[in-house]
């Protein structure tokens, strides 16, 4: 009596387990450059599971919480303290590099806190620098990197992945035409539904916005921002916005709430936020220029204290996990061919990451085309004057 349910329940899990097959085979086989483990991920948060992978990612941070002490001892990390002959141009006598940023830890190292530059020459002045600091007195043995843009000398534009349906004509990569031209490139925010906030690109919105979440936003000439929307920037103004929790500097300071709600407010990656792991971060000076943070060993509150030691007046998270974040250089070489370097080796993604398609948005970086805005005064380099007065940089 019990044959046909037997047959019934062996066809279902056939079924099923045809399903899981053609599912996670079209998962593997999307494009991009996610790695095997990373689009295991992404297609169990697709298909319900996230609180699966945030228990098991919660158990990986406490695992892997580097040690405490010590001072860096690895190739790829004492090669963040040197300038890169490959990337590297001559700092011309008159051009004032910009003022070295202070370690938290005392003696620095050598090199620590001074900028090298990197990127194309902007009417014959470097407009683009790099440099290393640890993140707190504890985690001595890291270092997080660092990147300053002058905002008027380059042209930020906002990348949908393919995991985004596409009301808009821009692709999910950098376009061959516009390689020549690239100059950086990184990874942006959560998944989209996971960030508490929303997505608008070239007039249309993706996901809701929310006024009180953390925005990256790209401004009608290209010029990128880090705020509120519409508090610091007015939505018709804007090109872009991209979303991401909630600020974690502002008015030059760290919001408060990292100390007493972190984990309702940016995820959850140890008791009260505080355990140390790969993180990365953006931030507006108050003369309008463009920070970005990555490294390891950071916390939330370190992160926000790094972005506020390198003079962001607002700022925000972007990614949590080694494996998401990615910041790459590019330059085309006598040949034409483009040359990809990342700015910390040890990114996961390869350096030519969004040359081609790819599963998350992101934000490129180009030479501009054209003369910056007439109106748009040319500020001086970070930290020249000392840090950033605690008030809000300019709207667009």
């Amino acid at each position: 009596m019990r044959r046909p349910f037997v047959i019934g329940f062996s066809s279902a899990a056939l079924a099923i387990s045809g399903w899981l097959a053609v599912s996670l085979g079209e998962a593997l086989r999307a494009p991009g450059t996610d790695t095997v483990p990373q689009r295991l991920v992404e297609w169990a948060r697709d298909h319900e599971l996230g609180p699966v992978i945030d228990a098991a990612e919660r158990s990986f941070y406490a695992a892997t919480e580097p040690e405490e002490g010590g001072v860096p001892t690895t190739g790829d990390q004492l090669t963040a303290l040197v300038a890169d002959p490959a990337t590297t141009g001559a700092v011309a006598p008159e051009e004032q590099p910009p003022a070295d940023l202070p370690s938290p830890v005392t003696p620095a190292l050598d090199g620590e806190g001074r900028w090298t530059p990197f990127g194309p020459l902007v009417d014959g002045r470097h407009m683009a620098w790099t440099t290393s600091i640890r993140p707190d007195t504890k985690h001595t043995a890291a270092l997080v990197r660092i990147v300053w843009m002058e905002r008027e000398a380059f042209r930020f534009e906002q990348h949908p992945g393919d995991k985004l349906e596409k009301p808009w004509a821009r692709p999910n990569f950098v376009a061959p035409e516009e390689q020549s031209t690239l100059v950086a490139a990184f990874s942006d925010g959560f998944r989209l539904s996971g960030s508490k906030g929303g997505f608008y690109l070239l007039g249309k919105e993706k996901r809701k916005l929310r006024a009180e979440a953390a925005s990256l936003v790209v401004d009608l000439h290209g010029r990128p921002g880090v705020g509120l929307v519409p508090r610091d920037y007015a939505l018709a103004d804007l090109e872009s916005v991209r979303q991401n929790l909630d600020l974690i500097v502002d008015d030059g300071a760290v919001d408060p709430r990292l100390v007493k709600e972190p984990n309702a407010q940016w995820g959850y990656t140890g008791p009260d936020n505080k355990t140390a792991t790969w993180r990365s971060g953006a931030g507006v000076r108050v003369d309008g220029s463009f920070l970005y943070v990555a490294g390891p060993a950071l916390s939330i509150t370190t992160l926000a204290e790094t972005l506020v030691r390198a003079g962001a007046v607002r700022g925000m998270q972007l990614e949590i996990n080694r494996e998401w974040i990615t910041f790459s250089s590019y330059a085309a070489d006598a040949s034409g061919k483009i040359k990809a370097r990342k700015l910390d080796a040890r990114m996961v993604h390869p350096a030519d990451r969004y040359l081609t398609e790819d599963t998350r948005d992101f934000m490129a970086v180009l030479r501009r085309p054209e003369a910056p805005p007439p109106e748009a005064a040319a500020p001086g380099p970070p930290g020249a004057t000392g840090p950033a007065a605690p008030k809000r940089a300019p709207t667009p």
